[in-house]
């Protein structure tokens, strides 16, 4: 009975061990590649990305539809809920895209945005509908635009 489960314990391990081998030479290899850009790269984007999303979870909490032509006129139940609609499509955009092999185009295109986007709340740092004058905030939106300065030379670097 003993020999029995050792052999079972050892067909198991064996079966493990090719397996463990199999999928760490190819899948995760496959896996990884589809990145199509060196890891320093895609985690300072990965990065930038995720302090965009936290600003986009305060821009709600300061109310920023306030701050837009179209949605300052509704009424902040309204604005609110545009608002936040209008972002679950471009989430879903943004990370198909990123996700795909558009990667290194969205790069470059979100990687302008949050430039223009910095620049952006710097002119409008003393617009009276504008509640970003906190310290919290600011740190969220400045380095977005500095770590994509950084992102695109890098990117330009590499490319050439």
């Amino acid at each position: 009975m003993k020999a029995s489960i050792c052999l079972q314990i050892d067909i198991f391990r064996y079966v493990y061990l090719v397996f463990r081998k199999w999928f760490y030479s190819n899948i995760w290899y496959i896996y990884c590649r589809r990145f199509y850009m060196p890891d320093l790269l895609l985690v300072l984007f990965l990065f930038n990305f995720s302090l965009f999303l936290l600003h986009e979870m305060d821009a709600i909490r300061c109310s920023e539809w306030r701050l837009f032509i179209i949605l300052k006129d509704m009424e902040d139940s309204k604005a609110y809920k545009v608002f936040t609609f209008i972002h679950l499509f471009l989430y879903v955009l943004i990370l198909s895209l990123l996700f795909s092999q558009y990667q290194t185009i969205i790069f470059w295109v979100l990687d302008l945005f949050f430039i223009i986007h910095a620049i952006l709340h710097l002119f409008f740092e003393r617009h009276p509908r504008n509640e970003f004058k906190n310290s919290f905030s600011r740190s969220i939106i400045y380095p977005m635009g500095v770590l994509s300065v950084i992102h695109l030379a890098l990117l330009i670097n590499i490319s050439t």
